[in-house]
């Protein structure tokens, strides 16, 4: 490095002599001359340089840089994709978790069930309409307030991928007698629990229901901790 400045400062001090020699006058062209010349650069500079390239690039010092890169992440919020992709490529898409939601809770915490229910490709279920029974309308407009990404906006607004239902069936199946409450169902043939394309596609009753003011994140949580099931844990590393 010292090698480089060296070839600098004499590259600078020969432009000086060529192009602004009338404002430097020969004495001080002699002492820049001087000085350079006493510049000293260890012997074992190059060698030191060589060393430190060679651990920058070494795989030791890498992983550690990445080690840290993770670190920050966690710090600042951001945490590593990496693991919720591969998490998202080991579930099985014809399982889905069922959330019972109704209009009495708020709507901030629907909102945030929704953004997670839509990480784990799950089911949004209301035993009936808001409102009037004769209006269809209010619960449309309940529905866009759940999904929207952003809860300020009004016009031409981005929703979250997330499928809302209305359907007392679920509920009288499975006796749910408080929301919200999640319900994990394997092997669900959502294309005709939809579109009933042939039948109505409505799972068996659930032999596990967990019932609670809790994040999703928590439900599936006790959900694990009650039915034992392996595909869980997979699910919460999504959220």
């Amino acid at each position: 490095m010292l090698a480089h400045i060296k070839t600098s400062l004499v590259i600078i001090s020969l432009l000086m002599t060529k192009t602004v020699a009338y404002e430097v006058d020969e004495k001080m062209q002699q002492r820049v001359k001087s000085n350079l010349e006493k510049v000293s650069i260890p012997d074992d500079l190059s060698s030191r340089a060589l060393d430190l390239e060679k651990h920058i690039k070494s795989e030791a010092y890498q992983d550690k840089l990445k080690e840290y890169g993770k670190r920050v992440k966690f710090a600042v919020g951001l945490d590593d994709l990496e693991p919720k992709q591969k998490a998202t490529e080991e579930i099985d898409l014809s399982d889905r978790f069922i959330l019972y939601i109704s209009s009495n809770i708020p709507i901030e915490t629907l909102r945030r069930y929704a953004k997670s229910v839509e990480k784990v490709n799950g089911l949004m279920v209301l035993r009936g309409t808001v409102g009037s029974d004769r209006k269809l309308q209010p619960t449309v407009r309940f529905i866009e307030e759940i999904l929207k990404t952003d809860s300020l906006c009004e016009y031409q607004c981005e929703y979250l991928k997330v499928n809302v239902t209305i359907d007392p069936r679920l509920f009288q199946l499975n006796n749910i007698v408080q929301v919200p409450a999640l319900t994990f169902i394997e092997n669900m043939d959502m294309v005709n629990y939809i579109d009933k394309r042939e039948g109505d596609g409505i799972p068996e009753r659930s032999q596990t229901i967990v019932y609670g003011d809790a994040s999703l994140h928590g439900m599936i949580n006790e959900l694990f901790r009650l039915t034992k099931n392996k595909k869980l844990p997979t699910y919460l590393d999504m959220l």
